[in-house]
């Protein structure tokens, strides 16, 4: 899982998708009442349809990165407010690789949120956070990229 990419990460994701990546992505549903929840967290003033066409542009970028000769890129839309984002690496299969990179997003404060990284040996809350992730993508409703 992994928050909506820039033009610099979307060029990141054009690399990994050549090596038989699977991505998947859980963002806001752009039409739900969940993003303006997003659109309040900012701590400057954004409004509902600023915040829905971020993840519109994003879905935009997505969808022309999906080629069927590639990986596989899979997104998700969640009508639930989404607070912290993660990137789960390889925690289907735990190998030395496994890693989750978090950051909580704060309420209308300047800057960004606390980071950090969580190893399978960190056990509690490496499996808190991956469980997570888990539920967020079960529960979001697959988007189809063109």
């Amino acid at each position: 899982m992994w928050w909506p990419p820039s033009r610099r990460s979307g060029g990141r994701l054009e690399e990994l998708l050549p090596a038989g990546c699977q991505i998947r992505l859980v963002l806001t549903d752009p039409d739900s009442d969940a993003i303006t929840v997003a659109a309040d967290r900012y701590y400057v003033e954004r409004s509902r349809d600023s915040a829905s066409e971020r993840v519109r542009h994003t879905l935009r970028l997505l969808s022309g990165l999906k080629s069927p000769a590639q990986g596989a890129i899979s997104v998700r839309l969640s009508s639930h407010p989404l607070t912290t984002g993660i990137i789960a690496i390889d925690t289907g299969t735990i190998t030395l690789a496994s890693a989750i990179f978090a950051e909580c997003y704060p309420y209308q404060a300047r800057g960004d949120g606390p980071k950090f990284t969580l190893q399978p040996g960190e056990g509690h809350w490496f499996t808190h956070f991956t469980a997570e992730a888990e539920r967020l993508w079960d529960t979001a409703q697959p988007y189809p990229l063109a």
